[in-house]
């Protein structure tokens, strides 16, 4: 079993399908976890989601050949990425429910352990609330021996 503390560098960039010039990136760095067992890698880490909101537990599991995250907190998710496959999910708030499925149009996952490094490029189609939008994730674990 492989266990580090890390660095996670996160972005996310949401391109809507109404209003493409409405563009929402997202950029985090955050002290977390990476752990590799059962032929799975672990980006573990915790994020706010905004004034006066608990901070948010997100475990990112990726084999080779897919992605699942999870996010639990006062808002929850559980979302699969399979590349050319389209996946429902549901998001959770205090709000309510909510739908939404994804359609992973590229995964890329790349291990540079000798460099201490892990990263997944991530970009699919979201339909969430009745809206449309092309969504593009990296993320990257950096970690020192």
């Amino acid at each position: 079993m492989f266990t580090r503390q890390a660095v996670i560098r996160f972005q996310s960039t949401l391109i809507p399908e109404r209003d493409p010039g409405a563009i929402q990136t997202v950029q985090q760095e955050v002290e977390g976890s990476l752990n590799y067992a059962g032929n799975a890698w672990f980006i573990r880490y915790e994020e706010q989601a905004g004034e006066g909101t608990g901070p948010i537990a997100v475990v990112w599991k990726v084999d080779p050949n897919k992605a699942l995250l999870l996010r639990t907190g006062e808002m929850s998710m559980r979302q699969e990425f399979v590349q050319g496959a389209k996946k429902t999910g549901v998001y959770e708030t205090p709000y309510g429910k909510f739908q939404m499925a994804v359609w992973t149009t590229g995964f890329q996952w790349v291990r540079a352990e000798r460099s201490g490094t892990v990263r997944l490029d991530l970009s699919y189609d979201l339909d969430f609330a009745g809206e449309h939008s092309k969504v593009s994730v990296q993320i990257e674990a950096v970690w020192s021996d």
